[in-house]
């Protein structure tokens, strides 16, 4: 399970298509730092909702085509609500694209039966990741590929229930980092089954370490010998190289996070890379890249699932005719935020009253540390 930040975009999208006007997730209002003694300093307000991707899957799916989880703790689906017919259809592969007479043909193979079929459409989007087929379709491999970044990311949930209240207290409404000797953040996100009910949730857990190139097909290399390209998932970090890590990062962590690193249950690795398009659009615009086929945002900045709202709103305008002629530019250099553009964006996002929690999350804001900088 992967915590997710739901920022402006993200929250403007769910306000205007979310027929399900339920909690998301957990507001969180601050961004603060923790020195090794435990003693945390808030740097920036910024509000947002912290959630999952399992519950942001389930919210969309819910009011795209009515599928979500029969748990109490997941809203039933929306039916009735869309504006024409869509099909949800997973479990297929792109293994060709093609443009012919104003039209894209893409061929796909079904992963269960390997069979191949053709499918026809006016517009294509390639939302298709990092390591995008439709982006290596038609960039040149040399300028297709993401670059590591010379580090991972080692990622992790814990039970909020497993942990003390002291612990809970301190990361309650925030995102807290620690910045060096090892860098990481912690948060609080809904439980299992999206559960926002106090001792349900979980704290999700990042820390960030260096690994030179030569070494990484090592820390790749899974617990059955099989070698992974971009994340390790849960439960195949190979136990040795699990605890020699533990043992290394809590020599330097504060206590608050070596609680929380001793109760981490199905950690996985992730392999920070780098990519930015040079190109958006292909074939006179019916083809488009979006979301991290595009540009790839590093997760300690938390904004990726925001990106892919702002896509969305980008493509809308394109479809409307409100998007001006320099798509390919706009969006190739728009979603590539910088800092201060970040820090103003966080400060200014507001929350629509049907996604926040209706009861009481937990203790108030930790109030350690100086005034939060502007």
């Amino acid at each position: 399970m992967a915590g997710i930040g739901a920022a402006q975009d993200v929250l403007d999208f769910l306000e205007r298509f979310d027929h399900v006007k339920q909690p998301l997730g957990i507001p969180s209002e601050c961004l603060q730092s923790m020195d090794h003694d435990g003693k945390v300093t808030v740097f920036l307000k910024a509000k947002r909702i912290m959630t999952s991707w399992d519950v942001l899957y389930h919210r969309l799916r819910a009011n795209f085509d009515g599928v979500t989880s029969v748990d109490r703790h997941q809203p039933a689906g929306i039916q009735g609500k869309g504006l024409g017919d869509a099909i949800y259809d997973s479990g297929k592969q792109v293994v060709d694209i093609d443009t012919n007479e104003g039209m894209v043909s893409v061929r796909v193979r079904d992963i269960a039966t390997q069979t191949e079929h053709l499918m026809h459409a006016d517009l294509l989007l390639g939302a298709d990741g990092s390591h995008s087929v439709v982006r290596r379709t038609f960039v040149p491999d040399s300028e297709a590929r993401p670059t590591y970044a010379g580090y991972v990311a080692w990622r992790g949930v814990a039970k909020e229930s497993d942990v003390s209240l002291a612990t809970r207290h301190i990361f309650q409404k925030n995102v807290t980092y620690f910045q060096l000797p090892a860098t990481s953040q912690s948060y609080h996100i809904p439980g299992e089954n999206g559960s926002l009910e106090e001792g349900d949730r979980y704290l999700n857990f990042c820390w960030y370490s260096n690994v030179p190139l030569e070494s990484l097909t090592d820390y790749t290399t899974d617990c059955e010998g099989k070698r992974h390209h971009t994340t390790v998932p849960t439960g195949k970090i190979r136990p040795d190289l699990w605890q020699q890590q533990c043992q290394r990062v809590a020599l330097l962590l504060p206590e608050p996070y070596k609680e929380v690193l001793s109760k981490l249950s199905q950690p996985f690795l992730q392999v920070i890379t780098d990519y930015c398009s040079p190109r958006a659009s292909f074939s006179g615009g019916k083809i488009l890249l979006v979301g991290e086929a595009l540009t790839l945002f590093r997760p300690h900045i938390a904004f990726s699932t925001n990106q892919a709202a702002f896509d969305c709103r980008m493509v809308e305008k394109l479809l409307g005719g409100k998007t001006p002629k320099d798509l390919q530019r706009r969006l190739t250099l728009r979603l590539g935020f910088s800092a201060q553009q970040s820090a103003r964006y966080q400060r200014k996002t507001k929350v629509p009253p049907s996604l926040q929690p209706t009861n009481k999350d937990g203790p108030q804001m930790n109030k350690a540390g100086g005034k939060p900088m502007a």
